[in-house]
C-alpha cells in the first residue's frame, strides 16, 4: 500500500511544475512531498524524510506569500 501511495506521490510531484498558478503548483509539491514522507519514514531513509521536511516547509513559506501578494492585489 504504501509503495502505490509513493508512486502517487511521485506523480504528483511530476506534474506539479505544469501549473500556471503557483498556488496550486505549492499545493501539489506539499502534497506530493508528503506522501513522498510517508514511504522514507516506512523505509527508514531519515536523511530523505529531512529532505523532504525541508521542502514542506520551504514550499509551505511560498504557498503563504503568494497568498499574501493575492489578498493585497484583491484588497
Amino acid at each position: 500500500m504504501i509503495e502505490l501511495l509513493a508512486w502517487g506521490g511521485a506523480m504528483i510531484l511530476i506534474v506539479a511544475p505544469f501549473f500556471q498558478d503557483i498556488r496550486l503548483t505549492c499545493f501539489h509539491m506539499i502534497f506530493g512531498l508528503s506522501i513522498l514522507t510517508i514511504q522514507a519514514v516506512d523505509q527508514e531513509l531519515w536523511n530523505l524524510v529531512l529532505l523532504n521536511i525541508c521542502g514542506i516547509i520551504g514550499w509551505s513559506l511560498k504557498f503563504k506569500k503568494e497568498q499574501e501578494i493575492e489578498k493585497a492585489r484583491i484588497g
